[in-house]
């Protein structure tokens, strides 16, 4: 049985109930954005494990591959690792090796836990790593976000409209402003020029697009995460500038499905799904550049199971054999035009 839990103080009475998982969403979904936020600023972020190999994500933003090619990044020959998506203010796009990469791409990438570090130690300090994180929004989710960002090292602004918090929010940020985050001044006191992020977390989805909008417009360089309640609101939040947005319904179901799967929660976007899928009869004995899997449905392929191996070194030549099974992640519709132009 799993329970899913909106406040944390839940969680002691459905484990005591006999509940055998209890997943407290607002914290995960805290810990998500304050996550994707943070991957502007710090190194690699780990957004799952996946039959054992790491998926992380980072910001091409002060790396030198901002400029790039997906091949000119050289990190397959290098280190072994493989692009599989880019994240393009909030579009989640195929990683091409002519794709080009600018200050707002986030790298997704798939390898080994040596590899990843490795990837860590060649980005390196980045210029704006010691900017802050500001975090709006002083309830249950932004103050777990601003505490995992105090775990990484990372300095938390933080701005609230109740006084009655200030205290409390005092332990967790290094800083707090007490205001209406709509306010220039508000934000101008609480460090928006200077911060590398931004982490918006009321539960009004109006008020985080409209607040999207203010801040990307006064910030241009920002990595804005947005929480969402609605799913229909989705697509208003990247026209208004996010770079990345959650839900809770999102977060719940792709939680409950990694449990009944057997594996581990990777949350890589609104919307999102990692998939494994058996290899189509018509794509037998096709090699990887021949299917055209990812120019024709947009699917992103992580790796490909062969023979009990999971092989993520891809290269176009690879062939494809009757038995394998394809793990890629995109969205919903890409998987059904996948599924009807491949039986």
């Amino acid at each position: 049985v799993v329970g899913l839990v909106e406040r944390e103080d839940s969680v002691d009475i459905l484990e005591l109930s006999g509940c055998s998982q209890v997943l407290p969403l607002k914290v995960r979904l805290a810990e998500t954005l304050a996550n994707r936020a943070s991957s502007g600023v710090g190194k690699v972020d780990v957004l799952g494990n996946f039959m054992g190999l790491q998926i992380g994500e980072f910001s091409a933003r002060g790396t030198g591959f901002s400029g790039q090619t997906v091949r000119e990044t050289g990190l397959r020959r290098d280190i072994g690792l493989n692009i599989v998506g880019i994240w393009q203010r909030g579009e989640l796009v195929p990683a091409f090796p002519e794709t080009p990469l600018n200050a707002d791409s986030n790298l997704v990438v798939v390898g080994s836990e040596s590899q990843l570090d490795r990837l860590s130690d060649t980005i390196g300090p980045r210029e704006g790593e010691e900017k802050p994180v500001l975090v709006i929004g002083g309830g249950v989710v932004g103050r777990a976000a601003a505490r995992l960002l105090k775990r990484k090292g990372i300095p938390v602004h933080l701005v609230e409209r109740e006084r009655r918090l200030e205290d409390q929010l005092l332990t967790i940020a290094s800083h707090v402003t007490i205001g209406d985050a709509s306010d220039r001044e508000i934000l101008r006191r609480a460090g928006l020029d200077d911060a590398a992020s931004v982490v918006l977390t009321t539960n009004n989805d109006a008020v985080n697009i409209y607040l999207t909008v203010y801040c990307r417009r006064l910030n241009p360089g920002l990595r804005i995460a947005t929480r969402i309640t609605r799913e229909r609101n989705l697509k208003a939040t990247r026209r208004a500038g996010a770079d990345f947005s959650l839900s809770h319904a999102c977060l719940g179901a792709e939680a409950v499905i990694s449990i009944m799967e057997g594996h581990d929660l990777v949350i890589l976007g609104e919307g999102i799904d990692l998939i494994a899928v058996p290899l189509p009869q018509s794509l037998e004995n096709t090699t990887l550049a021949e299917s055209g899997i990812g120019s024709r449905t947009g699917l992103s392929i992580v790796g490909i199971e062969h023979e009990e191996k999971f092989v993520t070194n891809l290269r176009g030549s690879m062939r494809l054999e009757a038995g394998d099974r394809l793990v890629m992640f995109g969205k919903m519709e890409q998987r059904r035009i996948f599924e009807e132009l491949f039986r």
